[in-house]
């Protein structure tokens, strides 16, 4: 008996000390990734789509300081998988541009910076 009684007690003991001592967590990181456009495109039209991935459907996006929709959205090519994605417009200004996308969630932070190029023709 004083056997389970040792070993339930690791059980709760171990995880506390895990969590006290070494900050431990079982929540995710948050990931992002910028699928278009590229950095360092050269781009004729303004404004310009941002588009890409995050981990989670929960995490809230901005781009350029501005909350954007996060959605579900199909692989291509009929893979029938959905993944969370973003998207929003960017009024450009001639000449080279920045673009920051943040992800934000539960605390965390995963930031992609491109530098785009606009020039418009004619």
């Amino acid at each position: 008996m004083i056997k389970i009684f040792k070993v339930l007690g690791m059980m709760v003991i171990v995880p506390l000390f895990c969590v006290v001592l070494v900050g431990c967590t079982t929540t995710k990181a948050v990931e992002l990734e910028i699928s278009s456009p590229a950095d360092g495109d050269v781009l004729y039209t303004s404004p310009v789509t941002v588009e890409g991935r995050v981990s989670d459907l929960e995490v809230t996006v901005t781009i350029n300081g501005e909350e954007v929709l996060v959605r579900l959205k199909m692989e291509p090519y009929g893979l029938q998988r959905q993944y969370p994605a973003f998207s929003g417009d960017v009024e450009l200004s001639e000449g080279e541009n920045t673009i920051t996308v943040i992800a934000r969630l539960n605390g965390q932070e995963a930031s992609e910076t491109i530098t785009v190029t606009y020039a418009p023709l004619g």
